[in-house]
């Protein structure tokens, strides 16, 4: 997440700025933030965009970030005071864009309203985590958390988190030996201060990387490169990396549900956010892992290279042997517990870059 930039623009009516700066504060794939809040004299409206230049409106990391949204949107009006039973929450579908329709509010909003505390301190830490078990009362709110059919699961057992770390890390050699993932990553990266004053993608600084990583990052972030190294085993070292920091930790929840839809997509969003705002609220620390879900989605759309789908094949097979997952779809991993540092957080987009206007 961004440090909040101040509300600064002048065209958005109070309630509508706090509204748009609660969701603009939602993760996303890499940085990407493929959102944008339309403004009329009456409406607001909270679109999918940036479509042709990333994922595709439909793609399920995209569904799970305007999920993410929806629910900073929903939890800050809330806490203002701004009753959301009477806005329109449209069904993703293919062509369709806009994902939420907010009237304007019947009574005066304040220019002073403050976001609730758990939006503006969330944020992705990827240092290392303590393994001292989460408390009772934190594992038994996250659990009894859920929204459609999508459920949370927390495993802390040691054994059960090495076992998913092992299938994590197989996704992940699957990943570091793809070219389409590896080009995406690649182009979001960010290594200098002009880069990342720009406000997206990931900058290097958020990734708590050992000495030389940065080094290494760069010179990788060619494909030629990556492959070439793919050669001697180099998709193997990263992916161990990788896999490392997910081992160390209090706990890991897993968002599932029987259903794989676009909706399923968009309810595992706002319930990841919802977790990940109440273990804000408690000081504790997360980190997403979306590699795995990544991998079984591209294998249902048939998008693994074909040297790959044996290995993704056996990944499919190991996860349904997963506590409490069998059948289901699995969404997202959800890595955490008490960070041993604080980690740099990501900037985003103005306010401004994120909002139009019709007349």
């Amino acid at each position: 997440m961004a440090d909040v930039p101040p509300l600064n623009n002048s065209s958005l009516p109070p309630w509508a700025a706090y509204l748009a700066q609660a969701g603009h504060q939602a993760p996303s794939a890499d940085n990407s933030q493929p959102w944008r809040f339309h403004w009329n004299p009456e409406v607001m409206t909270l679109r999918v965009s940036r479509v042709d230049e990333g994922l595709g409106a439909n793609h399920p990391a995209v569904l799970m970030a305007l999920g993410a949204v929806l629910e900073n949107i929903v939890q800050a009006a809330l806490a203002a005071g701004i009753d959301p039973t009477s806005w329109q929450f449209i069904a993703p579908s293919e062509g369709q864009l806009d994902v939420l329709c907010i009237p304007q509010p019947p009574s005066d909003f304040p220019t002073n309203q403050n976001l609730p505390s758990s939006i503006t301190q969330r944020y992705t830490n990827r240092n290392a985590y303590f393994k001292t078990p989460l408390p009772d009362d934190v594992i038994k709110e996250i659990t009894s958390l859920s929204e459609g059919d999508v459920k949370t699961v927390v495993i802390q057992d040691r054994s059960s988190i090495d076992q998913i770390v092992n299938v994590v890390s197989l996704a992940s050699e699957a990943r570091f030996q793809t070219e389409e993932i590896h080009r995406w990553f690649a182009q979001s990266l960010r290594f200098t201060e002009q880069e990342v004053a720009v406000g997206d993608g990931l900058d290097v600084a958020t990734l708590c990387l050992p000495p030389g990583g940065k080094l290494l990052l760069n010179v990788t972030k060619n494909w030629s490169t990556m492959n070439f190294l793919n050669r001697v085993g180099g998709h193997k070292l990263f992916a161990k990396v990788e896999g490392s920091g997910l081992r160390n930790c209090g706990a890991i929840v897993a968002f599932a549900s029987s259903a794989a839809t676009k909706e399923a997509w968009l309810a595992a969003g706002r319930l990841l956010q919802r977790v990940w705002l109440l273990l804000a609220s408690r000081d504790f620390a997360a980190q997403p892992y979306f590699v795995l879900s990544d991998q079984l989605h591209r294998l249902t759309t048939n998008q693994v290279p074909a040297d790959l789908r044996d290995q993704v094949e056996k990944i499919e097979k190991q996860v349904k042997t997963l506590p409490a997952i069998e059948q289901q779809t699995l969404f997202m991993l959800l890595r955490i517990g008490r960070a041993k540092a604080k980690a740099v957080r990501s900037r985003r987009f103005s306010l401004d870059a994120v909002t139009s206007f019709s007349p």
